[in-house]
């Protein structure tokens, strides 16, 4: 399978999370799949800005186009999201 780059999840609506989707947004090969977050008018918000497709859950087959997972949710949230991640990006 031919190396086509960086593509993102995006877990997260906090202030560092749009530090970093600046950053991720000027570096080549990157691109910014999807974003999911709890705070849902910060996430429609962040969606709108960085014109970044939403991502209702993490059930979602959609995730397996994603080879990157960005997690900037609260601390105590990030295991669970790496294993409902886990499944879906390789």
């Amino acid at each position: 399978m031919k190396f086509t780059g960086y593509s993102f999840i995006v877990c997260g609506s906090s202030k560092i999370t749009e530090l970093h989707l600046k950053t991720i947004i000027k570096i080549k090969n990157c691109t910014l799949k999807y974003i999911y977050a709890e705070d849902k008018i910060r996430r429609d918000y962040l969606s709108k800005k960085y014109k970044i497709p939403i991502c209702e859950n993490l059930k979602d087959p959609i995730l397996k186009e994603c080879n990157v997972a960005l997690i900037t949710s609260k601390t105590s949230k990030h295991f669970n999201l790496i294993i409902s991640l886990s499944k879906y990006i390789n």
